[in-house]
């Protein structure tokens, strides 16, 4: 038995609109890059090829696999609060 994770980043869907997320004070689609989103197919296509291949982790898309390695090397104690700080509701 094969388990995978897809583990997407921004996906270009109404989810972020309809959940009023947002990052740095503005609107969550506003605030990333456009190079750092993927398409719903995408993701869809991504994650079955990676279970298909028996991937334990599919990261679909070039900038956000790249920032999930990068971010292997940054310390907990400052990644975390930088997030929290991004992300927080104002």
């Amino acid at each position: 038995m094969t388990v995978t994770a897809l583990a997407p980043g921004p996906v270009t869907t109404e989810f972020w609109n309809v959940a009023g997320w947002q990052a740095g004070g503005q609107a969550f689609e506003k605030a990333v890059p456009r190079a750092a989103w993927v398409t719903a197919e995408e993701t869809a296509k991504a994650g079955v090829k990676g279970l298909a291949d028996g991937r334990r982790v599919v990261v679909p898309g070039l900038q956000i696999r790249t920032a999930m390695l990068a971010a292997r090397y940054v310390p907990h104690a400052i990644k975390l609060p930088a997030i929290e700080r991004v992300l927080r509701r104002r």
